[in-house]
């Protein structure tokens, strides 16, 4: 996050509690912390990945029932672009997503590089995630050892979107179901889902003042 000499020290501090639940998310998904995973989500809140689409509180239930499982998950975080309401806030996170697990039966890195673009509310003076949707820009699978070679069915591989296509076969490999249903970079859905957000900024925002946005 890039802070502006303009801001004042409070409105810096906010931003950065405003950051904590968004960041936090990815040390506690992949540390394991699910009481401490729980607690940066609002009540009614709502997460949409690559695996899932549904409540928060059934998204963490999921991860927990998946630990010590063939797949080890890691979110490494990057910049976050804020827009500011009032109680509310928008906030798209660049995120890379790397996974190791069998493939074909040979261990291979699939990568994607994302986006999570969160709704965040302030309730009780704290900020907590209201609303998670993942946006992949592309992904790709590389085998651990150099030289092997997963076999994999490319005419499957290729019915399922590109920008995270490797993601989508590996889940359906182990039996999973894709979320086929996620918004692809320059789609009218994306496109939806940037109006849907700002609506609701609008919603709660004071009326005195804009949005405001920082990077």
């Amino acid at each position: 996050m890039t802070l502006r000499p303009a801001e004042t020290d409070a409105g810096t501090l906010e931003r950065v509690r405003l950051l904590r639940p968004v960041q936090d998310w990815a040390a506690f998904r992949d540390g394991e912390r699910w009481t401490e995973l729980r607690a940066v989500y609002a009540s009614d809140a709502r997460m949409a990945v690559s695996w899932f689409d549904g409540p928060a509180g059934e998204f963490v239930d999921r991860c927990e029932q998946m630990s010590g499982g063939p797949v080890v998950a890691h979110h490494i975080m990057g910049a976050s672009e804020i827009t500011l309401g009032r109680d509310r806030a928008l906030v798209d996170s660049r995120v890379t997503i790397m996974m190791r697990l069998l493939v074909g039966g040979v261990l291979c890195d699939v990568t994607a590089i994302s986006r999570f673009y969160d709704r965040v509310v302030r309730h009780d003076g704290e900020w907590l995630i209201a609303y998670r949707v993942a946006i992949f820009d592309k992904d790709g699978l590389h085998p651990v050892y150099p030289g092997e070679q997963p076999a994999v069915d490319r005419a499957t591989l290729d019915t399922f979107p590109a920008n995270f296509r490797w993601c989508c076969y590996t889940l359906a490999e182990r039996g999973g179901t894709p979320n086929l249903s996620l918004p692809a970079p320059g789609s009218p859905a994306l496109a939806a889902l940037y109006a849907a957000g700002r609506a609701w900024l609008n919603e709660a925002s004071d009326p005195a003042r804009a949005p405001r946005r920082t990077t």
